[in-house]
C-alpha cells in the first residue's frame, strides 16, 4: 500500500496503470505520478511538468503503447519522449 509518504501526490488514488517499460502510474486528485522499477518513491508532476491542471481522472496505456491522462478539466494529456502534451 502506498501513500504520500512514498511520493504520491494525493492519498486517493483514481486510477493506475503499468506502461510497456515497467513503470507504474496513478492518477490523483493532485496530479499523476510514477514508480519507476526498483525506486522506493513516486516522482509526482504538476503544472511546471507542463501540464494544463493537475486533478487526473483516469490513466492509461493506449494501443501504440502512449500513456494517457484524462484529466478534470475535460483535457486529454499525451505523456511521450518525457513530455507532456494537451491534446484538448
Amino acid at each position: 500500500l502506498y501513500t504520500e509518504a512514498d511520493g504520491l501526490p494525493n492519498h486517493n488514488v483514481r486510477g493506475i496503470t503499468l506502461d510497456g517499460a515497467g513503470r507504474l502510474w496513478a492518477a490523483t486528485p493532485r496530479g499523476p505520478a510514477v514508480l519507476e522499477p526498483g525506486a522506493a518513491r513516486f516522482r509526482a508532476f504538476g503544472l511546471q511538468d507542463g501540464l494544463p491542471g493537475v486533478s487526473v481522472n483516469q490513466i492509461f496505456v493506449g494501443q501504440q503503447g502512449r500513456l494517457w491522462l484524462a484529466m478534470d478539466n475535460f483535457h486529454l494529456v499525451e505523456y511521450a519522449g518525457g513530455r507532456f502534451r494537451s491534446i484538448g
